[in-house]
């Protein structure tokens, strides 16, 4: 499976601890607008996410492609970016948790960062418990929606 990124989803599945076993199983793309957002921004501000996503890219697992756009009011460039890298690869689906950034990309298969830990527990990547500890992990940073509904794909109940 083929997914464009944005900052957004990279911070937090990094934040979670996820990030690095969700990419060594899905191909994952980003513009790159958004390393330069996620990893270059991020280290000036010392953000410790900035550096695994700089190693994941070092290390090949998340790929970064150079990405022509033209600024779009309301979206910054790297969600502009994150759009049109996905037409330009044919992404099999868009991982973002901005919903007006998923409203505008209707052409496309969307995912919520929530979506990254069920993949990979249907995958049996991960346990059914670990699932629940990230998506635990993620509520804070997810909508109150995103989170109900990973709970109940795991078949647990909302606290």
């Amino acid at each position: 499976m083929k997914i464009v990124m944005d900052s957004d989803v990279l911070i937090k599945l990094t934040k979670v601890g996820i990030l690095s076993k969700f990419i060594q199983h899905i191909e994952c793309h980003i513009p790159e607008q958004v390393y330069y957002e996620t990893v270059k921004q991020g280290k000036k501000s010392f953000y410790g996410d900035a550096e695994e996503i700089e190693q994941a890219v070092g290390n090949k697992k998340i790929k970064v492609h150079k990405i022509t756009i033209k600024t779009r009011p309301g979206f910054g460039k790297g969600e502009i970016a994150t759009k049109h890298l996905a037409e330009k690869i044919n992404a099999h689906a868009i991982m973002s948790d901005d919903a007006k950034f998923l409203k505008s990309v209707c052409n496309h298969t969307t995912l919520l960062s929530t979506h990254a830990i069920i993949l990979l527990w249907i995958g049996k990547l991960i346990t059914k418990k670990e699932a629940v500890e990230y998506i635990e992990k993620i509520k804070p940073m997810v909508t109150k929606k995103a989170y109900e509904n990973a709970i109940k794909n795991l078949g647990g109940k909302i606290k």
